[in-house]
C-alpha cells in the first residue's frame, strides 16, 4: 500500500517493492513541487530539512516545477535564489523538472 502525505510542497511516498525482490526492500521517492514559495515560508526549513535527508538517503527526487502564477507558479530561474545554497550545490535542479501547466 502506498502511504502519502502532503506538507506544504512536499509529497513523499513510500512503495512496497513488487512481490519479485526480497521481503523490506522499498523504492523511495520524493516528489518536490517547485512553486515561489519554496523554502520561503514558515515551513521553509524544515522543508530544505526534508529535503535534504531525501537526497542523504537515495531516494529519488520528482521535480514538479508550477507554472501558473495564479497558483503561485514563477520562472524556473527563480529556484536559484531562493533554494538554499547547500541544495543548490548537491545539483537538486540537475535532473529536468516537470512543468505543470493549468488543467494538468
Amino acid at each position: 500500500d502506498p502511504i502519502a502525505s502532503w506538507r506544504g510542497s512536499i509529497l513523499r511516498s513510500r512503495v512496497r517493492a513488487p512481490p519479485s525482490k526480497p521481503s523490506g526492500l522499498e523504492a523511495r521517492y520524493f516528489l518536490l513541487l517547485l512553486n515561489r514559495s519554496i523554502f520561503q515560508d514558515e515551513h521553509g526549513e524544515e522543508l530544505a530539512r526534508e529535503v535534504r535527508a531525501a537526497l542523504h538517503s537515495g531516494a529519488a527526487l520528482l521535480l514538479v516545477h508550477e507554472v501558473d502564477e495564479e497558483r503561485d507558479g514563477c520562472d524556473f530561474d527563480t529556484f536559484f535564489s531562493i533554494t538554499p545554497a547547500d541544495l543548490l550545490d548537491s545539483g537538486i535542479f540537475y535532473q529536468m523538472a516537470s512543468a505543470l501547466h493549468a488543467g494538468t
